[in-house]
């Protein structure tokens, strides 16, 4: 496998990852690590697995897309794996759900902070109750935790001047 070591103007350079064993390896991509430019020569006895790399990639962006996309992770996986299969180059690198998932539930638990076990251990930050331009979102929180509301004055004026109100259920 290898490991980033710089940024150039045209290309990234990537060395082996077995380099505190002495290994000189180095490969080359373009800067979206989408194709391999050059490869140097490895050490003599050090094991390179070809496709790891391109294993490595398409590991890498199965992360990043579950900490950044909303979506559930599953769906994630099936679009990127449906998109692989349609090159026979790509396919054959791309991971295995069992390979990939505990990955990626990983990166997106990082992003994302777990839900309360319990309503009393629920704590809201500023950044969960104000909007990006710092208006107030939080408009009622009950001394149970068992009932929010959320919306901002200028909503609520809104609301006030409409005839008709529909909810969707979402409870």
């Amino acid at each position: 496998c290898y490991t980033l070591k710089r940024t150039n103007r045209n290309d990234k350079c990537w060395i082996c990852a077995s380099r505190t064993r002495g290994c000189p390896g180095k490969l080359y991509t373009n800067l979206d690590a989408t194709q391999v430019i050059r490869t140097g020569e490895h050490a003599e006895g050090c094991r390179v697995d070809a496709h790891a790399f391109h294993h490595q990639q398409q590991v890498n962006e199965l992360k990043r897309l579950a900490a950044e996309d909303p979506r559930p992770v599953l769906e994630i996986y099936d679009e990127l794996a449906s998109n692989a299969s349609t090159s026979l180059e790509t396919a054959a690198y791309f991971p295995t759900w069992e390979q990939a998932r505990n990955t990626m539930y990983y990166s997106r638990s990082k992003r994302y902070p777990r839900l309360p076990a319990r309503l009393q251990d629920l704590r809201l930050t500023a950044e969960q109750t104000t909007t990006k331009s710092g208006a107030q979102f939080l408009m009622y929180h009950s001394p149970t935790n068992d009932i929010l509301t959320f919306a901002t004055e200028n909503g609520v004026s809104l609301l006030a001047q409409s005839n008709c109100w529909c909810g969707d259920g979402t409870y």
